[in-house]
């Protein structure tokens, strides 16, 4: 994790006077640079995953060259198989299938996909795909969301909501909604 770690903090700080970083991120990675803890970094990483991707910071594929499997696992990554959280955070890359309940929140990026239930949270980046019962899911890029119950859902981009039940969904940019009897469209 130090190797990687000293290869993102090179990228951010390439990137630092031209991009808004925020000031808390910065001052954790310039402690974790002068006092280095492995377990502090993988937090790091983890609670901030969604800007380091979508900034182009690293790549989900590079995750998967830099960590083995079992690394990536032990720390809630997840890219291939069938993953099963209650009450816990997750973060899936690649082709992976997380199934959530409880209060767990989960972030998908390129083909991963989610089933949510209970009151989780989701969030769909790229090509990933999602079908929540009573959540919150959010989507971006090309995410496919089903959103059934009394879930709720907003999404930008080109992504393609389908809405049952009493679900409500609010349509940001070119989103493309399919709503069934009783369902809410913002």
């Amino acid at each position: 994790m130090k190797k990687v770690f000293e290869i993102v903090f090179e990228r951010i700080n390439k990137i630092r006077l031209e991009s808004e970083i925020c000031v808390d991120f910065w001052s954790k990675l310039l402690r974790l640079k002068g006092n280095y803890n492995e377990s502090e970094c993988w937090d790091l990483l983890f609670d901030n995953i969604e800007w380091l991707v979508n900034k182009n910071i690293i790549k989900t594929l590079e995750l998967i060259e830099w960590f083995s499997e079992k690394e990536l696992s032990d720390h809630n990554i997840y890219f291939k198989g069938s993953h099963v959280i209650k009450n816990n955070k997750a973060i899936g890359i690649g082709n992976c299938y997380i199934e959530a309940s409880g209060h767990s929140k989960v972030i998908l990026f390129d083909s991963a996909r989610c089933e949510g239930f209970d009151t989780s949270f989701v969030t769909c980046f790229n090509n990933s795909k999602a079908t929540v019962k009573d959540c919150i899911v959010n989507g971006f890029h090309n995410a496919k969301i089903v959103v059934k119950g009394f879930g709720l859902c907003e999404a930008w981009d080109d992504c393609i909501v389908v809405a049952e039940n009493k679900s409500v969904v609010r349509k940001n940019e070119n989103v493309s909604v399919s709503a069934g009897v009783g369902c809410t469209v913002i």
